[in-house]
C-alpha cells in the first residue's frame, strides 16, 4: 500500500501540486487496506479494492480532496481533460453509470442499496494494480453523496484489415489530448508531422493536437486553409505542398487531417502525393467524418466539372475519433453529418435506425459506442472492395448519386454535403419504392429521422434540374455511361442495380421540389 501512495503522490506533483500540499492531501490513505475487489475485468482477473475506514472521514474536507484527487485520476486514466472539477465531475457522470453504496459492519463501503454512506473508493482492475494505474487495463470506482459512479466503460475500436495492409479507428472522448502518444503506437518512426486543418477547427483544437505531438516527441507544423468545400482544390493542394517543402517536411514527415471532411480529404490527397505518398493520421473533428469520410481511404478534391473527381486512394495509418470535438460544431454542422449515420442505418443495419430515432438530436452526447457501428459498416463494406471494383462499396453512394449533382450545382459551401445527402436520400427512397419494392412504411421511417435533425427535405426551386443533371453525368458513379444506382429493398438491405434511366432520374428530382 505504501508504494501505491508514494506513485499517487508522484502523479499529484505532476498535475502541478506542491509536494507539500501533495502529501498532506494524500495522508488520508495513509491507513487504507489493499483489498480484493468483488469484480473482475474481461479476462476474468479479479481487481483490488483501495477500502478505507469510516474514521478516516471525520474530517469532512480531507473527503472531499481525496474525492476530487480520485476524479482527477479516473480522468488521467481514460483520457478526459477539463479546465475544472465542475468538468471531471461531468465527464464522470457522461462517461460512468450511478449506482448506489452503503456501509457495511466494518465500517467499509460496498455497492448495495440507497441510503448508503458518503466516501471514495478506487476500484482497479486488472493485471497491474494501482501501481501502473494510467497505463493498465483500468476500471475506476469513485463514490460519494451515496453513489457510485461505476467504472467507464472502455471505448471502441475498430479494425481495417485490407489485403496489403491494416490500421485502428480508436474511438474515445478525449483521445485528443493523448494523440500522440497514440501515433508512436501506431508506429510512425518518422519526426516531422504536417498538421493541416482549417481556421476554424485550429482555433478549437490545434493547440491541444500540437502539445500532444511535442509531448511524444514529435516536430508538428501547422498548416491552414480557409473553412469550407472551397478549399478542397488543386490551388490549395499546391500551396500545401509548397508550405510543407519550405517546413523542411520530406518523405520522412507523416501528415495529420485534423477536420472534417473537407479537410480530411484534401490532407489525404497530400499525403498520397507529397514525395510520391507519405503516410497520414485521420483526426475527424465532425460527425461527417467521424462516421464516414475518415475511413476508407478516399482522398481527392474538387474541380469545376464536379465533385472529388481529381483524387487517389490513400489510406490512413491511424484514425483518431474523438466525439468531444463534436461539441464545438455549430447546429448546423453538428445536425447535417446524422445524414451519414442514418445512410448507414438505412444499408445495413436496420435496428440504428431505431437507437438514432431515440437520441435526443439537441444533445452534443453522441455514444462513443454509435460512432463505432458506424464506422465499422463502413470498414467492414471497404475491407470486401476497397477499389471500389465490385458492386460492393458502391452501397455506401446510397443518397449520393443525386445527392452530389445537387450539391455540385450550387456554389461549393452553399450546401452542407449532409443536407445535399438528404435530399438524395429521399430520391433514392422514392426510387426504392417504385423499382426495388421498398415499403412506404420504411421509407417514412427513413425520412422521419432525417427530419428528426432538420435535414432539407425539399429542393429549393432555384436549383435547376439541368444543372443538377449536367453534374450528375459527371460523377464517378457512372460507369461507362450506365447508372449504377443504389436502393434499398429493405431497411437494412440495399443493393446497385442497372435498370434506372435518366428519365428516372429526373423524375425523382422533380419528385424533391413537392
Amino acid at each position: 500500500m505504501e508504494k501505491t501512495v508514494e506513485f499517487l503522490l508522484e502523479i499529484r506533483i505532476l498535475m502541478g501540486i506542491r509536494r507539500s500540499a501533495a502529501a498532506k492531501e494524500l495522508e488520508v490513505l495513509r491507513g487504507v487496506d489493499l483489498v480484493p475487489g468483488s469484480g473482475r475485468d474481461e479476462d476474468g482477473i479479479a481487481g483490488m479494492d483501495l477500502r478505507f475506514s469510516a474514521i478516516d472521514f471525520h474530517d469532512a474536507g480531507a473527503l472531499e480532496d481525496v474525492v476530487k484527487f480520485l476524479a482527477q485520476l479516473v480522468v488521467m486514466a481514460l483520457r478526459f481533460r477539463s479546465g475544472g472539477d465542475g468538468g471531471f465531475s461531468q465527464a464522470l457522470v457522461r462517461y460512468g453509470s450511478i449506482r448506489p453504496v452503503q456501509q457495511t459492519a466494518d465500517g467499509g463501503a460496498v455497492l448495495g442499496d440507497e441510503g448508503g454512506l458518503v466516501c471514495a473508493v478506487a476500484d482497479f482492475h486488472g493485471r497491474k494494480i494501482a501501481v501502473d494505474c494510467v497505463s493498465a487495463n483500468l476500471h475506476m470506482i469513485l463514490l460519494g453523496q451515496g453513489k457510485v459512479l461505476s467504472h467507464a466503460p472502455r471505448m471502441p475500436a475498430v479494425r481495417v484489415d485490407l489485403v496489403e495492409r491494416a490500421y485502428e479507428v480508436i474511438v474515445e472522448p478525449g483521445l485528443l489530448f493523448n494523440a500522440g502518444q497514440l501515433i508512436v503506437n501506431a508506429g510512425l518512426s518518422g519526426r516531422k508531422a504536417a498538421i493541416i486543418s482549417d481556421e476554424t477547427v485550429a482555433s478549437f483544437h490545434s493547440a491541444v493536437l500540437l502539445s500532444s505531438l511535442k509531448a511524444a516527441g514529435f516536430t508538428p507544423t501547422l498548416h491552414l486553409v480557409p473553412a469550407g468545400e472551397a478549399s478542397k482544390s488543386l490551388g490549395q493542394s499546391e500551396k500545401l505542398c509548397r508550405e510543407m517543402t519550405q517546413a523542411g517536411h520530406d518523405r520522412k514527415s507523416f501528415v495529420i487531417a485534423l477536420g472534417g471532411g473537407v479537410v480530411g480529404d484534401l490532407a489525404g490527397f497530400i499525403a498520397a502525393i507529397f514525395y510520391r505518398g507519405i503516410p497520414f493520421v485521420q483526426i475527424p473533428t465532425t460527425i461527417v467524418a467521424q462516421v464516414d469520410s475518415s475511413i476508407g481511404g478516399k482522398t481527392g478534391v474538387n474541380i469545376s466539372e464536379g465533385k472529388n473527381l481529381v483524387g487517389a486512394f490513400h489510406q490512413p495509418t491511424l484514425v483518431i475519433v474523438d466525439p468531444e470535438t463534436l461539441r464545438t460544431l455549430p447546429a448546423r454542422e453538428f445536425n447535417e453529418g446524422f445524414a451519414e449515420a442514418i445512410k448507414h442505418a438505412a444499408i445495413r443495419d436496420a435496428a440504428m435506425v431505431e437507437e438514432l430515432a431515440a437520441l435526443d438530436p439537441t444533445s452534443r452526447d453522441v455514444p462513443a459506442d454509435l460512432i463505432a457501428r458506424n464506422i465499422a459498416i463502413k470498414a467492414r463494406v471497404v475491407e470486401e472492395d476497397e477499389h471500389e471494383l465490385k458492386d460492393i462499396r458502391a452501397l455506401l453512394n446510397f443518397g449520393h448519386t443525386i445527392g452530389h449533382g445537387i450539391e455540385a450545382a450550387v456554389p461549393y459551401g452553399e450546401m452542407l454535403h449532409g443536407e445535399a445527402i438528404s435530399l438524395g436520400i429521399r430520391a433514392a427512397l422514392y426510387l426504392s419504392e417504385k423499382h426495388a419494392g421498398l415499403s412506404r412504411d420504411d421509407s417514412r421511417k427513413i425520412l422521419d429521422l432525417l427530419a428528426r435533425y432538420d435535414l432539407p427535405l425539399t429542393l429549393p426551386a432555384s436549383i435547376a434540374t439541368e444543372i443538377v443533371m449536367e453534374k450528375l453525368a459527371r460523377d464517378k458513379k457512372f460507369s461507362a455511361g450506365a447508372i449504377r444506382f443504389v436502393v434499398l429493398d429493405a431497411i437494412g438491405s440495399a443493393k446497385v442495380i442497372k435498370t434506372i434511366t435518366t428519365g428516372d432520374i429526373l423524375e425523382a428530382i422533380e419528385y424533391l421540389r413537392s
